[in-house]
C-alpha cells in the first residue's frame, strides 16, 4: 500500500512539473508576441537608409516607413532569433520558414538560413542543419558563417574530413573574415585528434602570428601546449612547459583574452601536472 501511495506522489509530481513547465514555455512565447505587437512596425533606421540607397521607393510610403511587407519580413525575422535565444526551438525554426517560404527575396532570407541552421543544431539534427547552410548563396555576406556551421555540423556527425574541407574554404577565401581564426582553431583540434601533430602546430602557430588581436590566440597558446604534451611526432615536453608558463604571464600582466580565459584554471591544473611529472628533480 504504501509503494502504491509512493508512486502516486511521484506521478503526481512530475504532473505538476510538466505542467507548470509547460505553462512557463506558453508564457515566454506569449510575451514575445505581444512585445512585437507593441513595437511599430517600421524597419530600424540603417535598414531605411539601406533601401534609400538602393532606390527602391516601392517598399515605403508616403510618410517614410516600410511598407507592410517590409515590416512583416522583419517582424518575422526578429521573432524568430527572440524564439531562438528563448531556447524555443520549434518556434524560432517556425518563424524562419514562414519568412523563407512568403519571402524568399527577403533581405534577411540568407541571415534566416543561418538562424535556421543554428535551431536545428540545437536539435541535433545536423543533418537538416546542413542542408540549411547550403541554402545560403556564396555571393552571400553569411556564407562564410554557413561553411563555419556546416563543419560543425559535420565534426558533430563525425565526418572530420568533410568540416576540415568547409573550415579550409574560409580560410583560403576569407582569411579577414571574423570566423577565420575560428576555422584555423577548429581545424588544428581535428588534426591533432587525427594524430597529425605538425598541421595541429601549423595551424596553430598562424592563429597565434596573423590573429593576435582575436580572443582564439589565448585557446591556441594552450592547444599547443598539449601537442607538444600529447602528440607522438611532434612531443616535447620543455616546449609545452614554456608555452604554459607564457599563457600565465600574458594573464598575470593582464593581457587581454589571457586575463579572463576560461582556460586559466586548465592551464594551471596542466602545468602543475608536468612540473610534478617530468620536472619534480629540478634545482
Amino acid at each position: 500500500m504504501n509503494k502504491i501511495f509512493f508512486f502516486i506522489i511521484i506521478i503526481f509530481t512530475a504532473s505538476t512539473v510538466i505542467a507548470r513547465d509547460y505553462r512557463e514555455t506558453e508564457n515566454i512565447i506569449n510575451q514575445i508576441l505581444q512585445q512585437n505587437k507593441q513595437t511599430e512596425t517600421v524597419l530600424p533606421q540603417d535598414d531605411q537608409e539601406e533601401e534609400e540607397e538602393q532606390n527602391q521607393p516601392q517598399r515605403r510610403n508616403r510618410r517614410g516607413t516600410s511598407s507592410p511587407t517590409a515590416a512583416e519580413e522583419l517582424n518575422l525575422y526578429r521573432i524568430g532569433i527572440q524564439f531562438y535565444e528563448s531556447a524555443l526551438f520549434d518556434n524560432a525554426l517556425s518563424h524562419f520558414d514562414d519568412l523563407l517560404e512568403r519571402f524568399p527575396m527577403s533581405q534577411y532570407a540568407d541571415s534566416a538560413r543561418i538562424w535556421r541552421g543554428r535551431s536545428l543544431m540545437k536539435k541535433r539534427a545536423f543533418r537538416d542543419a546542413i542542408s540549411a547552410f547550403s541554402a545560403v548563396s556564396e555571393i552571400s555576406g553569411e556564407y562564410p558563417a554557413a561553411l563555419f556551421n556546416a563543419g560543425l555540423c559535420h565534426i558533430y556527425l563525425r565526418q572530420p574530413n568533410n568540416a576540415l574541407a568547409a573550415f579550409q574554404r574560409i580560410i583560403i577565401q576569407f582569411p579577414e573574415n571574423s570566423l577565420a581564426d575560428k576555422a584555423l582553431l577548429e581545424s588544428a583540434k581535428i588534426h591533432f585528434h587525427q594524430n597529425n601533430g605538425q598541421k595541429a602546430v601549423e595551424y596553430l602557430i598562424r592563429i597565434i602570428k596573423s590573429y593576435p588581436n582575436r580572443e582564439t590566440v589565448a585557446e591556441a597558446y594552450y592547444q599547443l601546449a598539449k601537442v607538444f604534451e600529447q602528440d607522438s611526432s611532434m612531443r616535447d615536453i620543455e616546449a609545452a612547459r614554456s608555452l604554459l608558463k607564457q599563457f600565465l604571464r600574458k594573464a598575470e600582466q593582464g593581457e587581454k583574452f589571457f586575463v579572463d580565459s576560461p582556460l586559466r584554471e586548465r592551464v594551471v591544473r596542466d602545468l602543475n601536472h608536468i612540473e610534478r611529472n617530468y620536472f619534480k628533480f629540478e634545482n
